[in-house]
């Protein structure tokens, strides 16, 4: 074993296009689940359920709870967007276009000059890869738990136990 810790960078990759493309309840991070839990912080819901369509308060300030007890999310979905903002701009065109807004890899190959799947697929993995490293340092500083954002460096450390 060497100085330096060895990563798994298919699996940096695979975990990384996991925690954008799944939405599924459970105990998995996900950044729909971020995303959600976020957005419910700021009181941004479906419908009230009233046929007035005004929210009647409640006793205490409902929204100062849930924003505490959304802070880990709130400050994840922070992180995030740093994180994309700290990648190279053709990373930042494909995690944004691509598992931010869910478009089409076509329209993704043309605004990020990309041309043929091939020179795409290098960029989408490199862009997660990237993506991983800039996470990794902004979790830590926005304390952020690892069941909200894992590490995905610190899971893909070869020779860890």
């Amino acid at each position: 074993m060497g100085f330096l810790p060895t990563y798994d960078n298919d699996l940096i990759y695979r975990e990384v296009r996991n925690f954008f493309t799944r939405d599924e309840l459970g105990p998995h991070p996900s950044y729909a689940k971020i995303e959600r839990r976020a957005n419910m912080a700021y009181g941004l819901t479906g419908q009230s359920g009233d046929i007035t369509g005004v929210r009647s308060s409640n006793a205490g300030n409902v929204a100062e709870k849930r924003l505490v007890a959304e802070n880990d999310y709130l400050r994840a979905k922070k992180a995030i967007d740093l994180a994309i903002k700290g990648c190279s701009t053709v990373s930042n065109i494909i995690l944004t276009m691509r598992y931010i807004e869910g478009r089409k890899i076509w329209e993704i190959q043309h605004a990020a000059h990309l041309s043929g799947n091939a020179s795409y697929q290098k960029a989408e993995r490199y862009a997660c890869l990237e993506f991983a490293d800039a996470i990794d340092y902004v979790r830590e500083s926005y304390r952020i738990p690892n069941d909200v954002i894992p590490s995905f460096v610190d899971l893909a450390e070869i020779g860890r136990n």
